[in-house]
């Protein structure tokens, strides 16, 4: 087995670790496809190394945030990206950026038998979650969201101060830099003359609105005017296209114990008002994670289940000297997991709460609704069956299928004549797994060094352990791809694989409004919108 069962000593089985990128979702020119695969694939690559060097550590607790945050870093740093030294500038000419990080582990707890003998419950794991806004002079703001988290961590101070979840502006920046956030101004050449494009296309724009002449005496502007017009289709590898770049960046990572983090990182809209938050700092609307463990007490194995059926004591007798029957009440566990981190139009999408809305839709497909009946005594009273589990990907496809449609369609959004989004959303469910009380676990192979422990050593506890017999084939895991944008780049990796990355394009685009065309109050043309939903099953 290639993960140790450690692991499995905490959790129902261990998984191989996981991670996915985006570079954003908008429109990406057929000829940037390479310059951004590259960028994906390293910042893979580098996420995955930070992740298995704290999971061989023993510091599972953070292996999938390091994943995350590491990516989401490389992608920051490389200017090509609306995120870190590539982001877009406000009208002031200055750079404001946003971020959040948002973490789900796995929690495991027993359910109290009732007196029917059976009954099942669902326990939400430990969340935790932090996020900077409209922050300035940031390098890496996905460290800044990480430094707000982790800070959030210790609780409530001893004078009572409930920690914060969000920090903007400059407090945040100076929260940061005091706790060894690196602080940074340089912004890549790129972002500087985007600034400088489109404050001349607004300008043009506001010309235009007030009746003025908008003649070009000067042959070099209209040249730069004709240039910026014809962008989308005559530009070069050094030159990445950005009229229709919705490009914030983010990140999807699970470790080996289970836990999932997502992240997401964004300069905003270019020539936003100073102080504009987008949905990258907002709390259900840019990222999600959320784990679920379902406990299901006296819920026999189909095999045990056989013993009910027996009518000779003889056989009974027989099942139980084989150990089918262990004469204690059996608990079962069965883990779920669903990460998700967006891209888009902001305001959009803090509207509509894509991330945690999309997210828990799929997590009531499989028969809960965390929101509503976690922990209830109805529910945990009487419960015979135990909930079913949706273990084909189709159900959700179809799930995500009709929340973008209904993106695209709600009133909500009337007054956006094109509607923007891009998800990437991973979805996992361990298979059912048996608790065995003070039983110990022995491991078939050496296991790493732990608290002292010399390898190959068995360890035991006291507590309930569970057991390991799932094979890794019975875990069901699904990357989900889908944008109404015409494109959407992203990647994804596991320890064992390549990285992955690609740009998904939407089978056909109709014609999308240019930068100039918006600001100039060009007739927009509607077009129906499309939605793109693709399955990776991992």
């Amino acid at each position: 087995m290639l993960y140790s069962t450690r692991y499995t000593q905490l959790y129902p089985m261990s998984q191989p670790p996981f991670l996915a990128v985006h570079a954003g979702a908008g429109f990406h020119h057929p000829s940037n496809d390479a310059t951004y695969k590259r960028l994906l694939k390293r910042a893979l690559r580098a996420g995955m190394q930070a992740l298995l060097v704290a999971e061989r550590e023993g510091r599972l607790h953070e292996a999938a945030m390091n994943g995350v945050c590491e990516a989401v870093r490389v992608l920051e740093d490389s200017g090509r990206t609306n995120a870190g030294r590539g982001s877009n500038m406000t009208l002031e000419g200055t750079a404001e950026c946003d971020a959040s990080i948002h973490v789900s582990s796995p929690s495991v707890t027993t359910s109290t038998t009732t007196q029917s003998g059976t009954c099942h419950d669902s326990h939400v794991g430990a969340t935790q979650f932090g996020s900077i806004g409209a922050t300035p002079s940031l390098r890496n703001p996905i460290l800044g969201a990480r430094c707000v988290l982790q800070h959030a961590a210790h609780g409530i101070d001893p004078v009572g101060r409930v920690p914060p979840m969000t920090l903007v502006g400059d407090g945040a920046r100076r929260f940061c830099v005091e706790r060894d956030v690196e602080a940074s101004g340089e912004l890549d050449r790129r972002s500087h003359e985007r600034w400088h494009r489109h404050m001349r296309i607004l300008e043009m724009g506001r010309k235009r609105k007030r009746g003025e002449d908008d003649e070009i005496p000067n042959a070099n502007e209209r040249e730069e005017k004709i240039r910026i017009e014809t962008l989308a289709g005559k530009c070069g590898e050094d030159i990445l296209v950005d009229d229709m770049l919705n490009d914030t960046v983010g990140a999807i990572a699970i470790s080996s114990d289970g836990t999932i983090v997502s992240g997401v990182s964004s300069g905003g809209i270019s020539l936003k008002f100073p102080g504009r938050i987008g949905e990258a700092a907002l709390f259900g609307c840019g990222t999600w994670s959320e784990t679920d463990t379902y406990v299901f007490a006296n819920q026999k194995h189909p095999e045990q289940a056989e013993l009910n059926e027996c009518k000779s004591e003889t056989e009974k007798n027989k099942r139980k000297v084989n150990g089918q029957d262990n004469g204690h009440s059996n608990v079962w566990i069965r883990t779920e997991g669903v990460g998700c981190s967006v891209s888009g139009t902001g305001e959009q999408i803090i509207e509509t709460q894509v991330a945690r809305t999309l997210s828990q839709q799929l997590l009531s497909k499989n028969g809960t609704s965390n929101s509503n009946h976690i922990n209830s005594e109805d529910n945990r009273a009487g419960a015979e069956e135990a909930p079913t589990f949706d273990t084909d990907s189709s159900a959700h496809h179809e799930t995500i299928q009709a929340f973008l449609s209904r993106f695209l369609t709600t009133p909500l959004l009337q007054n956006y004549p094109e509607r923007n989004v891009g998800v990437i959303l991973v979805h996992y469910q361990t298979p059912s797994q048996p608790s065995l009380p003070h039983t110990p676990v022995r491991s078939s192979s050496p296991m790493p060094k732990a608290n002292g422990s010399p390898e190959g050593h068995t360890q035991s506890s006291s507590n309930t352990i569970l057991s390991d017999t799932a094979s890794q084939e019975d875990l069901h895991r699904y990357l989900y791809i889908s944008h109404t944008t015409p494109s959407f780049a992203v990647g994804y990796m596991t320890p064992s694989h390549s990285p992955v990355a690609y740009i998904s394009r939407a089978p056909t685009v109709t014609h999308t409004r240019t930068y100039e065309e918006t600001a100039l109050g060009a007739p927009h043309h509607p077009s129906p919108g499309r939605v793109v939903v693709e399955c990776r099953k991992l």
